[in-house]
């Protein structure tokens, strides 16, 4: 064992690695254990993004197309599109969300391990602490376009390193690629690599170099050009929220668990603890911050505190940012590498106790999507389906995360063809778009409407539809009992009595869920 052990070592310093590299990818893949043991990955908008991929794909004159039909434009969010289309040209659907989701975790760690390896020539021990940020908000959400924006986003900030003390003009042409396909992937992430690397390069010392910025905002002609024929061919977006720009403060507290968060509280305080107890740890025992990081860790720090918490349909703004200063951060820390056993074995230990602690979360989820399906084998193909919540109650206790349960019922799209309420069909953010036969149905991307919602619109829905409440009129603009087959209430974790005045016949139940027939 002893001479195994030397010759990988050997093996690993001929090509610049060390164990601590191996170490670093060996819990990369263990952090995608879940997704190769069960059959859905755990994420909000996983299901939700499937529907869509299987509208993408399906053949001309497929029963789906009477409801949603493609629509390809320039955007600045086609990330998820990019990557899973070629893939399921050859994989089954179920297979390729499992790709895409492991591909995020694979891809962030090899663009952070980039990115580290740009400023440190030999890989440094705290580096091992992003592991605790391969579970994130943003990935647990399901903002995959977002997740792969990101990795190209740290992957060219890596290669700025790289290349910052000789910038050549086939290097801006170079980088000016690269960073116009970050945009195509997600706006959000295109904006975090200008922002790194303006403040990697934008200054000397502490002070801000004109020359420099100049040369460093010479990278972003090509995204900037995009970006502005994007702007005059699509110069609004649609929908009623579409000038929502909102700032709480509050949210601002959430921001140091956002990094590592997975959606199991007892796996988030493990991964929050590790992330910055780590960090201030090698701080505390000899490790620094490398010099060039300081000025872009000012300035990030400054950004998430100041962005709004939502912008038009897209939230959490500034939650689904920190990922990025906080990988920063452990990509800059350098330490003692004769202190590092400890933190090498903290760190090993923290990631295998979320993985143990998240399985059984994904187990649930997949035995909840069974129960679904089954529950919905009775409904009629190519029927119309509204998803709604239960009134908020007080003292009752979730059984998780709820956004978990938000798009199960998107499955039906691909089961039985049907119209769901919640598919992300915006034609300004998505490249589906409801068919012109539903198109006055409900608003795209409108979301799971409260039941009290829906409750005080039928009052009026008999007289003028003008006098309904205004968000009904905005996401059910002709009526919902009319013109939709079946109603699916998610979240049935708090007993709740239907009643018998609403029009609903029970079809089903299956935790937590619970499925009616609309009456006409």
């Amino acid at each position: 064992m002893v001479a195994i052990r030397v010759n990988v070592l050997q093996f690993l310093s001929r090509r610049g690695l060390s164990g601590t590299d191996f170490v670093f990818f060996a819990l990369a893949a263990v952090s995608m254990l879940p997704v190769l043991l069960a059959r859905y990955p755990l994420c909000a908008d996983c299901l939700n993004h499937m529907a869509r991929l299987f509208v993408l794909t399906a053949p001309d004159g497929a029963p789906i197309h009477h409801f949603y039909t493609v629509h390809w434009r320039l955007s600045a969010n086609l990330g998820f599109e990019i990557v899973a289309l070629p893939l399921a040209a050859v994989l089954p659907l179920e297979i390729v969300m499992k790709a895409v989701w492991a591909l995020c975790v694979a891809g962030l760690a090899g663009a952070v391990w980039f990115f580290h390896r740009g400023l440190f020539a030999r890989t440094q021990d705290p580096l091992l602490l992003a592991a605790a940020a391969f579970y994130n908000l943003p990935l647990t959400s399901g903002f995959l376009g977002f997740m792969l924006g990101v990795t190209l986003a740290l992957f060219a900030a890596g290669l700025w390193l790289r290349w910052r003390t000789r910038i050549t003009p086939g290097r801006l042409v170079a980088f000016n690629l690269l960073a116009g396909l970050t945009l195509l992937f997600h706006i959000a992430a295109a904006a975090a690599l200008a922002l790194t690397v303006l403040a990697l390069h934008g200054t000397s010392g502490r002070r801000f170099d004109i020359r420099r910025s100049a040369v460093a905002a010479a990278g972003f002609v090509v995204p900037a050009m995009l970006f502005a024929v994007m702007a005059l061919l699509h110069p609004t977006m649609s929908g009623a929220d579409s000038g929502t720009v909102s700032f709480v403060a509050l949210s601002k507290l959430s921001l140091p668990v956002a990094p590592t968060f997975s959606g199991n509280a007892a796996a988030d305080i493990v991964g929050a603890l590790l992330l910055w107890g780590g960090a201030l740890a090698v701080w505390r025992f000899g490790g620094r911050l490398h010099p060039l990081l300081a000025v872009p860790l000012v300035v990030w720090l400054v950004t998430v505190l100041a962005l709004p918490n939502q912008i038009g349909n897209a939230s959490g703004i500034s939650q689904r940012l920190a990922l990025l200063p906080a990988l920063l951060l452990v990509a800059s820390l350098q330490f003692p590498h004769d202190r590092a056993k400890i933190l090498t074995a903290a760190v090993c230990v923290s990631v295998a106790a979320r993985i143990g602690l998240v399985l059984p979360d994904w187990r649930s989820h997949d035995s909840e999507i069974a129960g679904f399906r089954a529950m919905t084998l009775g409904v009629s193909p190519g029927a119309k389906l509204l998803t709604v919540s239960v009134p908020e109650q007080p003292h009752c206790l979730r059984h998780r995360w709820q956004p978990f349960d938000e798009h199960v019922p998107t499955l039906l799209a691909m089961d039985r063809a049907a119209f769901v309420s919640t598919i992300f069909a915006d034609p300004n953010m998505q490249t589906i778009e409801p068919a012109a036969a539903v198109r006055g149905l409900a608003s795209p991307n409108a979301g799971i409407i409260p039941w009290e919602l829906l409750a005080a619109g039928d009052a009026n829905e008999a007289g003028n539809v003008r006098a309904q409440p205004a968000a009904i009129r905005r996401f059910y603009p002709r009526g919902w009992r009319r013109h939709y087959d079946y109603l699916v209430l998610v979240d049935t974790s708090c007993a709740i009595a239907m009643p018998s005045s609403a029009g609903l016949t029970p079809v089903g139940a299956s935790a937590p869920f619970r499925l009616y027939r609309i009456g006409r």
